[in-house]
């Protein structure tokens, strides 16, 4: 019996650990050609189109590296992205330290317009230039 529960001890001390992975260890997923073409229009910095309070518009900056940051998203902080299946993905980190996945469709794409799609509702931003 006490074989039994040091064994058991074990694995669940291991699996804790496994399960405590740093985001470090994050690799962005292979993008074909044709994402890696949306990839490189999207990436750069993006504002609300109209935003709902003018004073701090939401925004976010998409790196070519895969990095990814955000102002003023009340619930989350963005940290890498990357393009799958017409979808925009972003790995962000809730106020409450967890990680998330946000998938957003992407419904229309310019050099410096993209409107986004979840969860039925449209998202625009324009891209600014970064000074």
């Amino acid at each position: 019996m006490k074989t039994f529960k040091t064994c058991t001890y074990i694995i669940l001390c291991t699996l804790a650990l496994v399960s405590c992975k740093k985001e470090e260890s994050f690799n962005l997923p292979e993008m074909t050609e044709q994402e890696k073409t949306h990839a490189q229009t999207i990436e750069g910095a993006w504002t609300e189109f109209t935003p709902f309070n003018e004073l701090k518009p939401k925004s976010f900056i998409l790196d070519a590296n895969g990095e990814a940051k955000s102002t003023n998203m009340i619930n989350n902080e963005y940290k890498k992205w990357w393009v799958s299946n017409n979808n925009l993905c972003i790995l962000s980190q809730t106020i409450d330290s967890k990680n998330d996945t946000l998938v957003f469709g992407l419904k229309a794409l310019s050099n410096d317009v993209m409107v986004l799609e979840q969860n039925n509702s449209e998202y625009t931003y324009k891209k600014e230039t970064i000074k």
